[in-house]
C-alpha cells in the first residue's frame, strides 16, 4: 500500500536513484579504466556530472510540475466532492422534511 502512494505522489522517484546509480557506477568505471592523463580525466568528470547535474534538474522540474499538477487536481475533485456531499445532505434534510410532513397529516 505504501509503494502505491509513493508512485502516485512521486512517480519518477524511481527513475531518479536509477539514474543517480548509474551515474555513480559509471563515474567508478570511468576512473577505473580510464586510459587518459590524470587531468583529462578529471576535465570528462567534470563535464560528465555537469551534463548529470542538467539531467537531474530537468528530472526535478518535471517532477515539480506533476506534483503542482496533482495538487491542482486533488484541489478540483475535493471542491467537486464537497459540493456533492453539500447536495446530498440538503436532499436528506428535505426528504426527512417531506417525511415528516406525511406522518404528522396521518
Amino acid at each position: 500500500m505504501n509503494d502505491k502512494r509513493r508512485e502516485d505522489c512521486c512517480p519518477h522517484s524511481g527513475y531518479v536513484i536509477w539514474f543517480l546509480a548509474g551515474a555513480a557506477a559509471g563515474a567508478a568505471a570511468g576512473l577505473l579504466l580510464a586510459p587518459s592523463s590524470g587531468a583529462k580525466t578529471r576535465k570528462a568528470l567534470a563535464d560528465k556530472a555537469t551534463s548529470v547535474f542538467g539531467v537531474a534538474q530537468a528530472l526535478l522540474f518535471s517532477m515539480k510540475m506533476s506534483a503542482e499538477n496533482m495538487a491542482a487536481s486533488c484541489k478540483e475533485q475535493t471542491s467537486r466532492l464537497s459540493a456533492a456531499v453539500s447536495a446530498g445532505v440538503e436532499e436528506a434534510r428535505k426528504i426527512k422534511q417531506d417525511m415528516n410532513d406525511m406522518s404528522s397529516q396521518n
